[in-house]
């Protein structure tokens, strides 16, 4: 389990901004959120010193509830998790020195449990799924791999050069700091269903009979 970002690891966060609407002013009373480390293209990226997780786009205060800016991404493993500040105007990230404490109002914070899998109960039955799958929506020709997660990579090998697939596929956008401290992303795509649209004969029956028309 981690943050997408720093560290490895299936599930947890993904790195990304998200919308939460911004209490009217400053709480009355914020906590440590995290220490300042370094500035990185304008922003403030910070390291969590709080057990719980803050929101995307929560403010952040100085100790005596300045505002400084709003979380922009969460990212890192999660057992060490880091964030982004986003400066509001006035607030420049160099400014700061590493060490230099940030603060977050509590109704801004998420117990990190909330996100972590729920223990299995003793005893707890298995519901069991139907077999097969849904075809994947497609094309006038050939049938569509069954199941749930898509086609697996051997299928795809398997399908001769020049077949025209139609494939339905999740996509996703994960942000992270490379070694030197650069903003960098990734795309991850998780494929659902493939449909075969045209194999190569059919490709070839049709130039012959356009050639005959002609």
């Amino acid at each position: 389990m981690s943050f997408r970002g720093r560290g490895g690891g299936r599930g947890g966060f993904r790195g990304g901004r998200g919308g939460y609407g911004a209490p009217t002013g400053p709480p009355a009373e914020v906590f440590e959120m995290g220490e300042f480390e370094h500035a990185v293209e304008g922003e403030m990226f910070c390291r969590s010193i709080n057990v719980k997780v803050p929101y995307f786009n929560a403010p952040i205060y100085l100790e005596n509830k300045t505002p400084i800016g709003k979380v922009d991404e969460i990212l890192g493993p999660i057992n060490q998790v880091y964030f982004t500040v986003k400066p509001q105007e006035g607030i420049v990230a160099t400014s700061f020195k590493a060490g230099d404490k940030v603060f977050i109002g509590g109704d801004r914070l998420l117990p990190m449990e909330k996100f972590l899998p729920k223990p299995k109960v003793l005893g707890e039955k298995k519901v069991k799924k139907p077999s097969g799958g849904v075809r994947g929506r497609g094309g006038p020709r050939g049938g569509g791999f069954r199941g749930g997660d898509g086609p697996r990579r051997d299928q795809l090998m398997n399908l001769a050069k020049g077949t025209l697939v139609y494939v339905e596929a999740d996509a996703s956008i994960s942000a992270f700091l490379d070694n030197d401290g650069r903003k960098q992303s990734s795309l991850g795509i998780l494929q659902r269903n493939m449909t075969i649209l045209q194999k190569p004969d059919d490709a070839e029956a049709g130039a012959k009979l356009t050639k005959k028309s002609a």
